[in-house]
């Protein structure tokens, strides 16, 4: 895993800590954010960190620092998330691959990243009913029909649930 330390530019009993970071190439609709960092509330609250504080954060293990404002956020799954290396300007490279991606940093230090950020914005929800699950965007029983996505789940009624890209696709 992807480590990472943050240095909060306020005084607190933490100055700074190292987590567990979860780092998407680009910026995916299936996290549904903006590219950023974003950080959990009870990290925030640790370190003394506040909404909009510029922080400077470190890629353990790949000598690449940065300094970025933050978002912070009650229900983030993730610790810290960076969402979208690219358009931050921190990748110089990056690959996608079913395992996973491979970026480059600036520093020219290579990471693997699991692939795991479909699941980094996700809140989790009692659903009552029925709902079905589409593939591809082309597939017969669509209502969408070819809308140009890897997978589709659509809830009672035609709303749909989760959209998102299948590795590979």
């Amino acid at each position: 895993a992807v480590q990472c330390r943050i240095f909060s530019p306020n005084n607190g009993d933490v100055s700074s800590w190292s987590l567990p970071v979860w780092i998407t190439v680009g910026v995916t609709f299936t996290v549904g954010l903006d590219a950023g960092v974003f950080i959990h509330a009870r990290i925030a609250q640790a370190i003394n960190v506040r909404y909009r504080d510029a922080v400077e954060i470190e890629i353990l293990g790949a000598a690449e620092r940065f300094r970025a404002q933050v978002t912070v956020m009650e229900n983030l799954s993730a610790d810290v998330l960076v969402h979208g290396a690219f358009p931050m300007r921190l990748a110089t490279e990056g690959q996608d691959g079913a395992g996973g991606s491979r970026i480059t940093l600036r520093s020219g230090k290579v990471l693997e990243l699991p692939c795991k950020e479909v699941w980094a914005g996700v809140k989790e929800f009692r659903m009552e009913g029925s709902a079905v699950l589409n593939f591809d965007g082309a597939s017969r029983n669509n209502t969408n029909g070819p809308a140009g996505f890897g997978y589709c789940i659509v809830g009672d009624g035609g709303k749909d649930l989760v959209r998102g890209a299948v590795a590979g696709a």
